[in-house]
């Protein structure tokens, strides 16, 4: 997984990259919880789904070096 900082996004969701095939994948489900642990899913045309915690999305979309 990858995501980069290069791109405006007012939202604070990052672009995550598919670590298989290297297209940018989509936001799928962000489970309506409060919770730190409810998770967001993202799906790529290639069919890898990647899922994170809500922590997790929010140090990405915090992270602005250029290592993602």
């Amino acid at each position: 997984m990858a995501t980069s900082s290069l791109t405006q996004n007012p939202t604070r969701i990052p672009n995550i990259v598919c670590a298989l095939c290297g297209s940018r994948m989509r936001l799928v489900m962000m489970e309506t919880e409060d919770s730190q642990a409810s998770k967001v899913t993202f799906d790529c045309i290639c069919g890898h789904v990647y899922e994170l915690s809500r922590q997790a999305l929010g140090n990405l979309a915090q992270d602005s070096s250029d290592r993602w």
